[in-house]
């Protein structure tokens, strides 16, 4: 997950970066409004591999890309510090971890509300839609969102196998992880076991056979799916989640980062 924690880790996502599966851009919220919007956007990055909510933020192209950020005042960031402290509390089972922080903008008195959140060890976490007016079904109701890009999408009741599963969260963590700058440098590597003779590997060891140098587009959680292209290629690669394991990024250093391989 990224480090947003100070004024000038704030700074790189200025013109450069668009709402997406791990950021939310606010310009301002209203404590008194929209408080089951809070705790839904707090699970959504929770059922998903975490994220943050960034309040006091400029935008442009339809409000979802970083021009900026003028901040707001600090009486109203302590009221929607309360809020959404309260909120999650009351109405997100299990409980996600998250943290508010407020930072200050350089030259001013305004502040950048920073809601980081983790993904969820227990998964998936459901929001309660119980409202001061409304019949049974409401009050009684629960929503399970999570993030599909910039937008927010809800579970169905036959998916929650997915998100229960932390190995398959796990993996798509690990591989989200990998920095932009080198997702085009994995090697994917997979092998079956198998007796080699000669080799000095036993029967049902797991011999490599073949490796690719290609690029990680994404992790379809949902799917199962993690998706890779060829390099010198356009063929797309789709590996399924019972195949996900280690894979080696190339790298100048000695010992690369081993990410993904089977």
């Amino acid at each position: 997950m990224r480090t947003l924690t100070s004024w000038d880790s704030l700074q790189p996502l200025v013109g450069t970066t668009s709402e997406s599966a791990d950021l939310d851009f606010k310009e301002t919220l209203d404590p008194s409004q929209g408080k089951i919007e809070f705790a839904k956007d707090i699970a959504a990055f929770a059922n998903w591999l975490g994220g943050h909510v960034l309040v006091g933020v400029s935008t442009d192209m339809n409000r979802t890309r970083c021009t900026g950020f003028h901040g707001i005042e600090t009486e109203l960031a302590t009221k929607i510090t309360k809020v959404i402290e309260e909120q999650v509390k009351d109405r997100c089972r299990p409980t996600p971890i998250f943290d508010v922080r407020s930072i200050g903008r350089e030259g001013t008195s305004k502040v950048v509300v920073v809601v980081a959140v983790w993904a969820s060890p227990h998964a998936p976490v459901g929001v309660c839609l119980r409202q001061e007016k409304g019949g049974l079904l409401v009050d009684k109701g629960w929503a399970f969102p999570y993030r599909v890009g910039s937008l927010t999408e809800y579970l169905h009741p036959d998916q929650f196998g997915v998100y229960e599963s932390m190995s398959a969260r796990r993996s798509a963590a690990i591989l989200s992880s990998i920095p932009t700058n080198e997702r085009e440098q994995v090697n994917l590597r997979w092998g079956v076991r198998a007796t080699v003779p000669g080799s000095g590997y036993g029967d049902g060891q797991t011999v490599h056979l073949e490796s690719v140098m290609v690029r990680f587009r994404c992790v379809d959680l949902l799917g199962n799916v993690a998706s890779f292209r060829e390099l010198n290629g356009d063929a797309p690669i789709d590996v399924p989640r019972v195949e996900w394991g280690r894979a080696d990024r190339r790298s100048a250093r000695p010992d690369p980062h081993r990410l993904a391989e089977n």
